[in-house]
């Protein structure tokens, strides 16, 4: 039924429309009259379809007959008392009613407490009596087929009865045909304020015959109630706006009168359709009706009067739908009146009903969760969509002014601030208030770029995310915390973006935003560190916000003093900072033990001994407030060592702090020599060596370290020897490319500073593998052997390139007859000392080093010094091996006896 009546409504009002100005009653032109009319048509077929739905649930089987439910509810009650006090008299007859077989055989079978039906008469009988009772009752009506309600749109087009549908759709058709003809030929000349009274009239009386009828068919009477209502909208709408037959008071008042009588029928009766009604007629009247170029007072006067009797709806009942369809057709409307019609002229009017509407959608949602006592959950769409909405609005009815789109911004931040304390604390309404707090939190967040620019933002971005992480912490409101660290990450992020885009302009430190916004960063990070840890996160948590404090304080201060220093006080400032920070961290960790702390410890020594190499292209370490800078590196290094002393990171600190130290004081001896004092190369080496081998000496006689106050583990301190011995076994291995050069005092054998440095630094091996140390990774003495022959081998050469002054090119000094001689000399001197040696105190490995030395003598004399047999050098190497070879015959002809385990392993393998 309501598809065919919507159709027709559609086809009259096209009819009605398109004959010039119509009836002229509602509508101008042909949409306009083919919207009205599909309205009325859909209103009308619901009311038609409410009908049959009563008239069937009258006719069902078991129902009481039309006169008792109509009788009212006094008369119901007396029936049971009268029925009581007929019993004991004479029986009455009862009227017969033809009752379905169907229903006859579903009737229930009587109780005692309940009198038996009269059973039903023949036919005829039956009929005689009805009409001896009642002439009218005779003639019987038998009802079409009712619809079936699962049917789809052809059945229930079709279906039904189908004769009454066809009847009324062309008895419609001729009545539309009929008065269109009547207003051509001019037969309803009728003035417009007769005609909108007429229609009144005719609402009037709709509306009070469906409030009488309002109990006996409840959907029916609701349905009509409905449509009077909102066609006396219209009307009052119609006559002045487009007719202006009626006085803008008189019209404001009245349509006040009607939205605000819709809304108290509507919670009276408990009728959500009869409210849906009501609102989407008064929500369409404007959108028809409206002339187009009007200003906005009128408009938004309207849906002001229409949102206030949503506001009574929603405070009187619980209607989540009427609510939401409200707000968006409130401010759909209003941002496409925005587009099409905003001046700014209309910011005054725009701006009272946007607080107006704001305010009143702000409030349904609280009626709605004290209505509930917050046990339900929230309306997303009012809740967070409000906001949402009314923001762009506001940004466009104030234009381009930041400063005061940022407090109004930062007023509804507090508003929603108050409400969620309000509704926690005071109402229990825990869901609606954390979503105020969420909204709270994020409308002050955008308050913050619209007040301030760059990294003020930044500032207050960082402190906010802290609050919140501390917030969630305490309340262990894991959205809270969630916030903050997406705050602090945004800001974060936004602070980087700046820093690759500032400019290098100079400005004093601490006025400086960017520094500022740094110091905020880190803050944050430590902040949020700790509220973590009091929440009783984990140590990766906890450490996640400690390595951002670190990374932002590092960034930020390595960026502030590169920015305003230059040239070699911009190297002694960063290892001031990192002095500093090692310092910070140290006594950061000594009050919360966190492990980030003590591992920045290190690190930040680490970062100091990297800034030696910019520090050396501008002078020396200790020059230019490098001294000043390394004092504060020492300092920072024993403070540290303090506060580390029973962690687990002080053994990272001690070898970070002694490598960084140690390399600043290499670094500015070498530059001392070779630059302060334009020494030889052989004085730098010399000089550039002392401060290792000194501290390899001190951890090889003692239990604790130069920079340790108190002693060392032994495997801290057994790495730091480690890493000392490997440093000198490198050391060696580049120093057998120098040349030597003593200057400014004459160059001697083995007592010119490199090959004494060498020496000492073979003696310090020897003394470490003799004493087992390290425990873990001793150095083999074939391997001290190696690179003692290595080292005596380029002594040979270095004396050869000296006394001879021949190139200090490995090709030259090979070609020389001399350097061979010497060569075969030396390393026959060698094999013979280690063969006596190790055939009198019976090592074999000894004594097998020399021997193979020997052999490897014989085949160079052979092979190589052959050839400077014409030479006094090369004589000279042939007669020193055989005299030698003769002195080892005398002194030690055999080899010593091998040990059993050398025999065991010999004869296994």
């Amino acid at each position: 039924m309501l598809p065919a009546m919507i159709i027709i409504g559609v086809l009259i009002g096209l009819a009605l429309a398109t004959g010039g100005t119509g009836l002229g009653l509602l509508a101008s032109d042909a949409w306009a009259g083919a919207l009205l009319g599909g309205i009325i048509g859909g209103l009308w077929g619901k009311l038609l379809e409410l009908s049959a739905r009563l008239d069937a649930m009258e006719k069902r089987p078991g129902a009481d007959p039309p006169s008792t439910r109509s009788a009212g509810p006094s008369t119901a009650a007396s029936e049971p008392k009268l029925a009581a006090t007929a019993a004991g008299a004479e029986a009455i007859t009862p009227v017969a009613v033809k009752t379905p077989p169907s229903a006859s055989r579903a009737a229930p079978t009587p109780t005692n407490h309940q009198p038996q039906e009269p059973v039903p008469e023949p036919a005829s009988e039956t009929a005689t009596a009805n009409t001896q009772a009642s002439p009218a009752a005779n003639t019987e009506v038998k009802d079409w087929p009712a619809e079936s309600r699962s049917a789809g749109w052809s059945a229930r087009l079709l279906g039904g009865n189908l004769p009454v549908k066809i009847g009324v759709a062309f008895s419609l058709i001729g009545i539309a045909a009929l008065l269109r003809h009547a207003v051509e030929q001019g037969w309803l000349q009728i003035p417009i304020e007769a005609r909108l009274a007429l229609v009144a009239l005719a609402a009037l009386a709709a509306l009070v015959f469906a409030w009488q009828q309002r109990n006996r068919r409840r959907s029916f009477a609701l349905s009509l109630q409905g449509g009077a209502l909102g066609t006396l909208l219209l009307t009052v709408f119609a006559g002045f706006r487009l007719y202006a037959v009626i006085p803008a008071p008189l019209s404001f008042g009245l349509s006040a009168f009607l939205i605000i009588g819709t809304g108290v029928l509507a919670a009276y009766q408990n009728a959500f359709w009869l409210a849906l009604f009501g609102m989407l007629a008064g929500f369409a009247a404007p959108l028809v009706l409206g002339e187009g170029d009007a200003g906005p007072g009128g408009l938004f006067a309207w849906y002001a009067l229409l949102n206030l009797g949503l506001f009574y709806l929603a405070w009187a009942r619980n209607w989540p739908l009427l609510n939401r369809l409200g707000f968006a057709f409130t401010f759909v409307i209003a941002s496409l009146w925005g587009v099409l019609a905003w001046s700014p002229a209309h910011r005054e009017t725009a701006q009272l009903y946007l607080l107006l509407f704001f305010l009143l959608y702000f409030l349904i949602p609280i009626f709605d969760a004290r209505r509930h006592r917050g046990e339900t959950g929230i309306d997303p769409v009012l809740v967070f969509g409000l906001p949402l909405l009314a923001l762009p609005l506001q940004a466009a009815i104030i234009g381009g002014d930041r400063v005061e789109l940022a407090v109004l911004v930062f007023i509804a931040a507090l508003l929603y601030l108050a409400s969620a304390t309000w509704l926690i604390r005071g109402q229990h309404c825990r869901k609606l208030g954390q979503a105020h707090a969420v909204l709270a939190i994020a409308l002050a967040t955008l308050a913050v770029p619209l007040a301030f620019q760059g990294h003020t933002v930044i500032l207050i971005w960082a402190l906010q995310g802290a609050a919140l992480v501390w917030y969630g912490s305490l309340q262990s409101s894991r959205l809270a915390r969630f916030a903050g660290v997406l705050l602090q990450t945004a800001a974060g992020t936004f602070w980087l973006l700046l820093l690759g885009l500032s400019s290098l302009a100079s400005s004093w430190l601490v006025t400086r935003p960017d520094f500022l916004g740094g110091l905020a960063l880190t803050g944050a990070g430590l902040l949020s560190a700790r509220a973590y840890e009091r929440a009783g996160a984990d140590v990766v948590r906890v450490g996640f916000f400690c390595v951002w404090a670190l990374l932002f304080w590092s960034l930020n201060g390595a960026h502030e003093l590169v920015r305003l220093t230059e040239g070699a006080l911009t190297g002694a400032s960063l290892v001031g900072l990192w002095a500093l920070t090692a310092g910070l961290a140290a006594a950061l960790y000594a009050h919360r033990n966190w492990p980030v702390a003590g591992f920045a410890v290190g690190t930040s020594m680490v970062l100091a001994a990297l800034m030696i190499p910019d520090q050396q292209l501008h002078g020396a370490p200790l020059a230019n407030w490098g001294a000043l800078a390394w004092a504060a590196v020492l300092v920072a290094a024993l403070f540290a060592d303090r506060c580390l002393r029973d962690g687990p990171w002080r053994g990272w600190h001690a070898l970070a702090a002694h490598a960084a130290l140690l390399a600043a004081a290499s670094t500015s001896l070498v530059h001392l020599a070779s630059e302060s004092l334009a020494l030889g190369n052989a004085w730098a080496w010399l000089l550039g060596s002392m401060p290792l081998l000194l501290l390899v000496g001190w951890l090889l006689s003692r239990t604790d370290a130069p920079l340790c106050r108190h002693p060392v583990n032994d495997t801290d301190r057994d790495l730091l020897l480690l890493i000392g011995l490997l440093s000198i076994v490198i050391g060696l291995l580049i120093s057998l490319a120098e040349s030597g050069a003593s200057d400014p005092l004459p160059w001697l054998p083995l007592l010119n500073p490199l090959e004494l440095t060498q020496c000492v630094a073979i003696l310090v091996l020897v003394l470490a593998a003799r004493a087992g140390r390290p425990r873990h990774l001793v150095l083999p003495a074939a391997a001290i052997a190696t690179l003692a022959w290595l080292v005596v081998t380029v002594m040979s050469l270095r004396a050869s390139h000296q006394l001879f002054e021949l190139p200090w090119r490995l090709g030259p000094l090979l070609d020389d007859g001399r350097a061979q001689a010497a060569l075969s000399i030396i390393w026959t001197i060698m094999g013979t000392l280690a063969w006596v040696l190790g055939s009198r105190r019976q090592q074999y490995a000894l004594w097998l080093g020399g021997a193979l030395l020997l052999g490897l003598v014989l085949m160079k004399l052979l092979v190589v010094d052959r050839v400077y047999l014409s030479t006094v050098a090369g004589i000279l190497s042939f007669l020193a091996f055989g005299l030698l070879s003769i002195g080892i015959g005398f002194l030690a002809p055999a080899p010593p006896r091998r040990s059993p385990e050398h025999e065991t392993a010999e004869t296994e393998h």
